[in-house]
């Protein structure tokens, strides 16, 4: 692995998004809240409802408050039926697959 990626190690948090999954260790702190910083507390990588979209209209505490992303998002897809396809009858077969951030089940589709 070269330097530029973390050489000689790369601490990989798994079930964590790639952001906390850091480069260059250089110690190791247990602490019972996020670390100071726009990675972890700035609004780069905190969880915002779908129907936010422009951040310059929430008050800074509102940010704040802002649990920070921890776990990848789940991420669906739908394969069949394709885009555009002509559905016909009562009953219609849809397959895809859906991922679950932090490697919880997949509850409901």
């Amino acid at each position: 692995m070269p330097a530029d990626h973390g050489y000689p190690l790369r601490a990989v948090v798994p079930g964590h998004v790639g952001v906390r999954n850091v480069k260059w260790v250089q110690k190791i702190v247990a602490a019972a809240e996020e670390a100071e910083g726009p990675w972890q507390r700035g609004v780069a990588y905190k969880g915002f409802a779908s129907n936010i979209t422009d951040i310059k209209s929430i008050p800074a505490h509102v940010i704040d408050r802002a649990v920070a992303v921890q776990e990848p998002p789940i991420q669906s897809l739908i394969v069949e039926p394709r885009e555009g396809a002509r559905l016909e009858g009562d009953q219609i077969n849809v397959k895809g697959w859906a991922y679950s951030g932090g490697g919880r089940g997949i509850v409901r589709v």
